[in-house]
């Protein structure tokens, strides 16, 4: 079997139910995401009033942990966790806290809509 023969079959096995209700799960978790995060913003912008950036974002991280935690030890994917590209898992580590910091210093001089549409419309990875 060559290459297109295995991209032949890829497509047709993903074409099954299995991907589909994946992308509805996606779909539906994409939606009631966009709902939270301007929520999580707000707050965000409260507390980047009378508390540090660095701080309110640290506070962010630790609550995401917190929440995600269980799913995580629910599912048993921490055990699946290694530590071969751990020097990119760092700078991607460092890179989000810095875009995090200058988010919620960015909420403290801009209306929350003005900072939100350009969160929304900046380039991902």
């Amino acid at each position: 079997m060559d290459a297109a023969d295995d991209a032949r079959h890829l497509t047709t096995k993903s074409r099954g139910s299995v991907r589909s209700d994946n992308v509805r799960l996606g779909m539906i978790l994409m939606i009631i995401s966009v709902f939270i995060a301007p929520l999580i913003d707000v707050f965000s912008k409260l507390s980047a009033a009378t508390i540090p950036p660095a701080e309110v974002s640290a506070l962010r991280f630790v609550y995401q942990t917190l929440l995600m935690l269980p799913l995580v030890l629910w599912r048993g994917t921490l055990r699946e966790m290694n530590w071969r590209n751990t020097a990119m898992h760092m700078m991607r580590g460092i890179i989000l806290a810095v875009s995090m910091i200058s988010f919620v210093t960015a909420l403290r001089a801009m209306a929350l809509a003005d900072a939100i549409a350009i969160f929304f419309v900046e380039p991902s990875s």
